[in-house]
Parts: structure tokens; sequence; C-alpha cells
């Protein structure tokens, strides 16, 4: 499932460069926003946004920041998930510091490809095959995250 942006560059005789961006397997709305991105935004897409897009199966992407107790209790949890369900479950992390230092962009692709807004944090943002399928806003315990991720195996 390919989801994302492939870059054709060409230089032409004025020594002026053109880019031109591809769209693959994009909602028309989503290539229309992806479109207008800036280079800084696009980079930030290609960053958090295509792995979650392109990742195949179930995906589980905390969005949280570091100055967030809550956020920061999830750590250990998740990464004793990640261990125990490597090759099953896919664990991302969107940073709210990141989101927020981007400006309006990420709030406008989450919203726009996800159809999320972030109010609280954690939320948790549950894909199968590039597909939203469910949020969580709020901590969790190890067995009530695995019990909720691993249903959609």
């Amino acid at each position: 499932m390919k989801l994302g942006y492939t870059f054709k560059v060409s230089l032409i005789a004025t020594a002026f460069l053109s880019v031109t961006l591809e769209a693959r397997d994009l909602t028309t709305r989503q290539q229309e926003i992806v479109s207008k991105l800036s280079e800084a935004e696009l980079s930030f897409y290609n960053r958090y946004f295509l792995p979650i897009l392109e990742t195949d199966g179930v995906v589980c992407v905390k969005v949280g920041a570091s100055w967030c107790p809550p956020c920061q209790r999830m750590v250990p949890i998740i990464n004793e998930l990640k261990t125990e369900l490597h090759g099953k479950i896919n664990f991302f992390e969107l940073p709210i510091e990141d989101l927020r230092s981007s400006g309006n962009i990420p709030s406008l692709l989450l919203k726009a490809f996800f159809g999320v807004t972030i109010a609280s944090i954690p939320t948790f943002l549950i894909f199968k095959d590039g597909q939203l399928i469910e949020t969580h806003v709020g901590s969790m315990n190890k067995e009530a995250l695995s019990q909720k991720v691993s249903s959609y195996l």
C-alpha cells in the first residue's frame, strides 16, 4: 500500500529546479492538502504520517508529550508491548511538541487524513491497513492496551 508522494526532480535550462509531486492512493482531499504543503510541512508529513499510512496490519499511535505524566507512564508499557507483540503490531509516536512547533498543519493533517482532533493526551489512534479504526483518550494499563490492539489482529 503506497500512500505517499514521490519526487521527480528535473533541471530546467535556466537553472531553475522543478519538483513534481506524484500522488499514490490518496483521496482527492488528501492529495489537495499534501500538494499545498511547504517543504517543512512535507518533511513533517513524510516523517510522521507516511510510516503510519504505509504500514500494513495493526498500528498503534500514541499522541503524547514529554511533559505529560500520564503519557510518560505509558512509555514503559508501550516498550514492553513493542517487544511482546513484535512482528504483529507496530507502535508509533506523534510527539505533541513536534505537532505544536509545526504550526497548524499537523492538526489539519490529522483531521483530513484520520478525521480526528486531538483535545487531550495521551490519545491512542489504532489503525489497520492504513485506516483509523479506533481512538482512545487517556492512559491505560498494559493489559487494557494489549487487549485493545490485539483485538484487531
